[in-house]
């Protein structure tokens, strides 16, 4: 053991309480420094803050109250939920293990694979799909496709 060196560093109970406390203020300080930028209270451009408490003002002097996009999306009617219900895939297996799910979508990269995280019956199954089609017809060409080509037989499912 010619040639290494070890170091040790002791250190007495009183600096060692504050080294802590050193680091707890650097935490401390980091979080505050953090959540101040992330509200906009530091910027670039000088007195971007004075604007944004009077335009603030101003809204609040109109009464205007901000418009929830949300809102509009959930009164929709159910259009959205008709395009989901035209969507098929072949389901070509299901794994216990996401490893074998994601090599498998590896190998199947010329079919549009992906793999899903469904609970059944208290167990965690990787369901493995391939292709997000719109109608049945296509769906049933590509389980074809897929069974003589890499000889798995899957099964066609709606896609979510």
């Amino acid at each position: 053991m010619k040639g290494k060196k070890s170091y040790k560093i002791e250190l007495a109970r009183g600096s060692l309480i504050i080294w802590c406390l050193v680091i707890v203020v650097l935490i401390v300080w980091a979080f505050f420094l953090g959540f101040f930028v992330g509200s906009g209270l530091f910027s670039e451009e000088e007195g971007t803050l004075e604007i944004k408490k009077k335009e603030i003002q101003k809204k609040e002097k109109a009464n205007i109250l901000p418009k929830f996009s949300f809102h509009k999306e959930l009164t929709e009617t159910k259009e959205k939920n008709k395009e989901k219900e035209d969507c098929y895939s072949v389901q070509v297996v299901a794994y216990l293990k996401e490893k074998d799910a994601i090599a498998l979508v590896k190998k199947l990269s010329l079919y549009n694979p992906y793999y899903i995280k469904e609970k059944t019956d208290g167990k965690i199954f990787y369901k493995v799909r391939c292709g997000r089609l719109k109608n049945k017809k296509e769906a049933i060409e590509l389980k074809e496709r897929i069974l003589k080509e890499t000889h798995l037989k899957g099964i066609i499912v709606k896609c979510r």
